[in-house]
């Protein structure tokens, strides 16, 4: 679906940057530090209920999200679609909604671990294949990076299960966001 026109991305970053801040302030700050519960404060400030969410240009446009959680969701307490959440965000004036589905993962100095056949999860469905992305937080420098997943199957040599993957070059949140949401 297009970006709708009278969308103030400003003001949508902020609301996102500020939630994910906020989550990973408190990631950092509790024990422990792993992948569930990052989940868990993340889906802790993108479920919760908001009074207003703004983000017009000329008129008032409330965009709403929407979490699921998919971790260990799948047969045999696999990540269903190699997700650990998934998130949509829809306005429900407008005729706009558009979801992305994340496997999470903790790095350390820019630098991730992934396992091919989390990936390969992802691609079981064609409709979720091109949402799919490996959301990486840093736990020393608390930034986030997202890549595509096919982009990081590709990087696999033949008969390789697992990757370690340098985070620096991967899409700022702001940058993915922008992109994500227009499509582009």
């Amino acid at each position: 679906m297009a970006f709708p026109h009278n969308i103030d991305f400003d003001r949508l970053a902020n609301y996102v940057l500020n939630d994910v801040a906020y989550a990973l302030n408190g990631w950092v700050r509790g024990r422990p530090t792993d992948e569930t519960a990052l989940l868990n404060r993340l889906t802790e400030r993108f479920a919760r209920h908001r009074r207003g969410c703004d983000v017009g240009v000329n008129s008032p446009v409330t965009l709403i999200p929407e979490v699921a959680v998919l971790h260990r969701q799948g047969p045999h307490q696999v990540d269903r679609f190699g997700a650990d959440l998934a998130v949509t965000l829809y306005s429900p004036r407008k005729r706009f909604a558009k979801t992305a589905f994340f496997q999470l993962k903790r790095g350390l100095d820019n630098r991730v671990q992934i396992d091919r056949e989390q990936l390969d999860e992802a691609f079981v469905d064609t409709r979720i294949a091109n949402r799919s992305f490996v959301l990486s937080v840093d736990e020393n420098r608390l930034n986030v990076r997202i890549e595509k997943c096919d982009t990081l199957r590709a990087a696999f040599a033949p008969r390789v299960h697992s990757h370690q993957f340098d985070t620096t070059r991967w899409s700022s949140l702001t940058d993915w966001l922008w992109r994500w949401i227009a499509c582009l």
